[in-house]
Formats: C-alpha cells, structure tokens, sequence
C-alpha cells in the first residue's frame, strides 16, 4: 500500500465524518508516513513509503485493540 493508498483509507474508512475537523483533522502524506514507519515490519519497505499486509495488520490490530482498552 502506497502513502495515497493509506491516506485514502484512513480518511474514508478508519475516520468518523461527524468528527470536528479542527480538533480531528483528516490524515496527510506525513501522517501516513509516521504510520508506515511505526507499523512497517520490514525496512525496505519503510524506506520505500509502503505499507505491506503485515504492517497494515499491525496497525488495524493495534488501532483495534486500542478502542477496547479505551485509549
């Protein structure tokens, strides 16, 4: 998944449109590098700007396990 990839998803899938836009602003290219570099496993691909399904599955799993431990 490229960074127009993720930015796509997590501003059309992962983001609520009832959220205010300033104090919830939608994701950017810089956004989604900091994910890509957080959750990428493997470095060449990091380095790449691309998120592979490992590194996709880590961060849906992670934002998942994040909203039932409320933070």
């Amino acid at each position: 998944m490229c960074i127009a990839q993720l930015v796509e998803f997590l501003n059309k899938t992962q983001r609520d449109p009832r959220l205010n836009e300033i104090l919830h602003p939608y994701a950017n290219a810089a956004r989604a590098k900091e994910l890509i570099q957080e959750y990428e496993p493997n470095k060449f691909n990091a380095q790449k700007n691309q998120l592979s399904l490992d590194g996709f599955l880590r961060y849906v799993l992670n934002v998942r396990r994040q909203s039932h431990c409320g933070a």
